[in-house]
Formats: C-alpha cells, sequence, structure tokens
C-alpha cells in the first residue's frame, strides 16, 4: 500500500473502508503475511496484513471460499471478496515484523453510518431513470466528457412534447459545464432549462429550484452578487414550498446565500446562513463528511474577517481535522487550509505555531505549481514573513 493511501487508512480508525476489486485473501495466516513481509524494504510503500472479522450470522456474505478452485490449491485457503466490499476499520498495530496489521470488520446493512452513507449517496443521483441516475454516478466521478455525451445523446432522442425531460437534461448539461468552469456553456444550458419550467411546466417544479441555484453560482462566480442572491432565493422559496422538505438541498441554499453575503461584506447575516447550513448538515451526515468542513471553513472566515481570531481558530481546525481525515495529504485543498490557519495563527502573534503551517502549505503547492505562481509566491511570502517574526 502506498504511504499517501496508508496515511488515510489510519486517520480514518473506526471509519469505513471499500476496495474498488475483487478482494484475494487467504484464511491461512502464514500464508498472508508472506505476501505482507515481501513488501517490506520499499520506502514508497508500507507492507499491511489486513486481518478480516466475519460475523457468521450476518443474513447475506459478500464472499466466497474459492481454495478447491485456486490456481494456487488447497494450501492457500483462497477467499474471495466480491467488489466494493464495505469493512469497518478497527485496530492498526505494527508487529515486530515490520508489517502493519489492521483488523477489519466486515459490515452488513445494519451498520447505522454505512446505511446513512448509503442514502446521502442515492439522495444526490437524482432523476426518474436509470439513465439520469447513471449519468450523475459518471459526474460523481469525474468523468465529465463522458457524462456530456450521455446526456447530449438523451436529448437527441427526446422528443420535443416531452418537456419534463428536456428541462431537466439541459439543466444537467448546465451542471457538467459548470464543474467544467466553461460558465458560458452553463449559463446556456441552464437557461433553457429555465424557460421550459417556466413556459411549459410549472414555476414552483423541484427541478428548478436546482436550476436558479446553479445560475446564481454562476453570477456569484461573475462577482454580481445581487443577481446572484436574486436566483438564491428563488431557489430557497421552491424548496420551502414543497410538500416533501429536502434538507440537505435546503442547506446547500443556505451555505451559497452566506457566501454571497460574505462576498458583500454582510458579515452577520452571511454568519446566520452559514450557521443554518451547519445544524442542518450536523443532523443528516456523518461527523466527518467533506460538506461540514466546508461549513467550518466558512465560518472561521466570517470571524477572520470579524477579527475575532480566537473563534476563527476553533472552526478552522474542526474544519482541518476532517480534511485531514478525508484528503490525501498533498491535496490543494489542505493547502490552501494549512494556508489559512498560518494566518490565524500570525495575526494572534503565534509565530512559531505559524511556520509550521505556513511550511506544510508551501510544501503541498510546491508540487502543484510551477515556481512564480501567484498562489506558491503567496504561501512563500507568508512562510518568509512568520519565519522572521519568529527570530525576533
Amino acid at each position: 500500500m502506498t504511504n499517501e493511501s496508508f496515511q488515510l487508512l489510519r486517520k480514518n480508525r473506526g471509519g469505513l473502508l471499500s476496495f474498488n476489486n475483487f478482494l484475494s485473501t487467504s484464511g491461512n495466516e502464514l500464508v498472508s503475511r508472506q505476501y505482507a513481509e515481501s513488501c517490506l524494504g520499499n520506502p514508497e510503500t508500507q507492507a499491511v496484513l489486513f486481518k478480516i472479522q466475519i460475523d457468521a450470522s450476518l443474513r447475506s456474505s459478500p464472499l466466497a471460499a474459492v481454495g478447491h478452485l485456486s490456481h494456487f490449491g488447497f494450501g492457500e485457503d483462497e477467499i474471495i471478496f466480491t467488489i466494493h466490499t464495505v469493512f469497518r476499520i478497527q485496530e492498526i498495530d505494527q508487529l515486530d515484523s515490520g508489517v502493519w496489521q489492521v483488523q477489519l470488520r466486515l459490515t452488513d446493512d445494519n451498520d447505522e453510518q454505512l446505511t446513512q452513507l448509503k442514502n446521502n449517496i442515492y439522495q444526490k443521483l437524482v432523476g426518474r431513470t436509470d439513465f439520469h441516475r447513471l449519468g450523475q454516478l459518471i459526474v460523481r466521478m469525474g468523468e465529465y466528457d463522458q457524462a456530456l455525451n450521455l446526456y447530449q445523446t438523451m436529448i437527441n432522442k427526446t422528443p420535443d412534447h416531452e418537456m419534463v425531460e428536456l428541462a431537466f437534461l439541459y439543466g444537467q448539461l448546465g451542471t457538467i459545464f459548470l464543474l467544467k468552469e466553461d460558465i458560458e456553456q452553463s449559463l446556456f444550458n441552464l437557461e433553457k432549462a429555465k424557460h421550459i419550467y417556466l413556459n411549459f411546466i410549472d414555476k414552483n417544479h423541484i427541478e428548478l429550484a436546482a436550476t436558479y441555484l446553479n445560475i446564481g453560482h454562476i453570477f456569484l462566480l461573475k462577482e454580481d452578487f445581487d443577481t446572484a442572491l436574486k436566483y438564491f432565493y428563488r431557489s430557497l422559496t421552491i424548496e420551502l414550498n414543497q410538500p416533501q422538505i429536502d434538507e440537505a438541498s435546503i442547506a446547500t441554499v443556505y451555505n451559497n446565500i452566506g457566501v454571497a453575503l460574505h462576498r458583500r461584506n454582510q458579515l452577520d447575516e452571511a454568519l446566520t446562513n452559514y450557521n443554518q447550513a451547519l445544524d442542518l448538515r450536523l443532523k443528516l451526515l456523518p461527523a466527518y463528511h467533506p460538506d461540514l468542513g466546508e461549513c467550518y471553513s466558512n465560518i472561521a472566515g466570517i470571524y477572520k474577517v470579524k477579527e475575532d481570531y480566537a473563534t476563527a481558530l476553533t472552526y478552522m481546525e474542526k474544519a482541518l481535522v476532517i480534511e485531514k481525515r478525508t484528503l490525501p495529504p498533498t491535496h490543494q485543498s489542505l493547502a490552501i487550509s494549512y494556508y489559512n490557519k498560518a494566518r490565524l495563527l500570525e495575526l494572534m502573534h503565534r509565530y512559531n505555531e505559524a511556520v509550521i503551517y505556513a511550511e506544510k502549505a508551501v510544501q503541498i503547492v510546491r508540487n502543484i505549481f510551477s515556481p512564480g505562481h501567484s498562489r506558491l509566491n503567496m504561501y512563500e511570502t507568508c512562510l518568509g514573513r512568520v519565519l522572521q517574526q519568529s527570530s525576533e
């Protein structure tokens, strides 16, 4: 296992782990130890031995004993787990040999956190058909061009009179172009969707709320905060007037309203909306969900502008706990948070601590950006400044 992957595993102790392929294991621990020990000595990897606990009372188990079919024969006692089997990470200890032993427990549908995670993912795969949900899944995988091709093909095959279908598909195209940062193409398709909803379907249709939200985000990027807020409030009005309230979507709208108000320097109003988003997400999401990290980071930004640096630092540290647990150690978002924490510590005259986090930020961005990049220059300037201040 790569060092980076192993660090993520260690930070996620008590959390969930899934493998994206069939998992070949052995009921013979000596065989498994031999495989693990053969990986010792490589400075770029860690030798890991997974020890899996299986509850025999589980109603269904995604595994099969295939020793009698295995190329290696009965001696290996091979057991295969299906793709995407989910385990709970328990103890992680280093053995005398230098191999890391990771205790895993097989989960089932009664696992509360797994059920919550599944429900959260399923809720984000919107659409009335399997093709709709497939497109959403492809988008979540980051394969934007494939998703564009899929939705454009569906548009070409959809009759002109199927207005609900066309509006949904144009909305999805708009969303994907927004993710690709092509805001003009995004706005073009979102306006098509909006026109269909307003003129042929229903001005209170739930999908129009999503369309308004994305149009608002475009104007946020254009720094037209008044127009952005107009669309965010339209989205919120539709969401709040649905027979069945979707609190996750409402939390997203509150967060976006907070961002727009923050950018307009309406700090108290922004903070109110950030807190409304946070309250809903705390109720709905697992403790280490990235959306919670986003809330904490946004609230930290408000308190920084208010010059309440101690409170800002408290929220920034909460955001960092989540990011460090859920992101690779070289992720750009971590660099941003390290830099923000360094700036807060600098403003609090805690220069020695600021140096630590400024160095972490610089170390990450040096591997991302070329020399002379504006963000790298900004982080290096911060590091130089706090180094000088710490030595005075």
